[in-house]
């Protein structure tokens, strides 16, 4: 049963009135949604919000990737390998981790914050690295459809940090460089630079999500509104 709490969030008693208030009515929580500033169309209080809108904004994260995109993560097959946790909580397997992160950043987005995301990925793949983990990492991303994004993170965590990772996963692709390219598009300050580049993967990124014909209505009301 989900419950709903109001308080104003720039009102610090508000907030810890409203957390305590959970407490005493809940114990311990295992999931809160803060919903501060939402802001789906039409606008609904989120105890009015019909199961369709509700569906609209979880789909992307529970689906990994956007219903209109093309590869389709096989969502309910991560949920049933989760591992469970000592708490009564479950995570990801460790394959299905790295597809995760691989996905999102690779399949999904157009590559702001890439370096940091790709730090990420090193990290999961060398604390989970072991001979059995590459051959079942291959084997899932190939079962959500997600083996192009996978081998290409991991490509690109042995060129940038050095990743360890199987012979056979080092190929040479010509792509490769214009990845890295977008990477390092920002100057000292931190401020966007080869402009073209940037636009080339903003385009990439509504490519990856969309169908042809969505896209071209999409990029048609962009280009009305201005």
């Amino acid at each position: 049963t989900a419950h709903y709490y109001w308080a104003d969030t720039a009102d610090e008693s508000q907030v810890l009135k409203v957390a305590k208030q959970i407490e005493e009515d809940h114990g311990h929580c295992d999931v809160l949604v803060n919903n501060s500033g939402i802001g789906v169309k039409p606008a609904y209080l989120l105890r009015d919000m019909p199961l369709s809108a509700w569906e609209r904004m979880i789909d992307v994260h529970h689906n990994i990737l956007p219903l209109t995109a093309k590869p389709k993560p096989d969502a309910a097959s991560m949920m049933a390998k989760a591992v469970p946790l000592d708490n009564g909580l479950y995570v990801f397997a460790h394959a299905e981790m790295v597809i995760h992160s691989a996905a999102h950043l690779f399949a999904d987005g157009e590559l702001d914050g890439g370096l940091r995301n790709l730090w990420d990925i090193h990290c999961l793949l060398d604390e989970f690295s072991a001979d059995d983990f590459w051959s079942e990492l291959q084997l899932r991303a190939t079962h959500h459809g997600l083996w192009p994004a996978v081998h290409l993170a991991a490509r690109l965590a042995h060129l940038v940090y050095g990743t360890e990772i199987p012979c056979g996963w080092r190929t040479k692709h010509w792509q490769d460089r214009f990845y890295l390219k977008r990477f390092t598009a920002r100057d000292a300050w931190g401020r966007g630079t080869r402009p073209l580049l940037r636009l080339l993967f903003y385009v990439r990124s509504h490519w990856l999500r969309m169908p042809p014909l969505m896209l071209a209505r999409h990029l048609w009301k962009k280009w009305r509104m201005g």
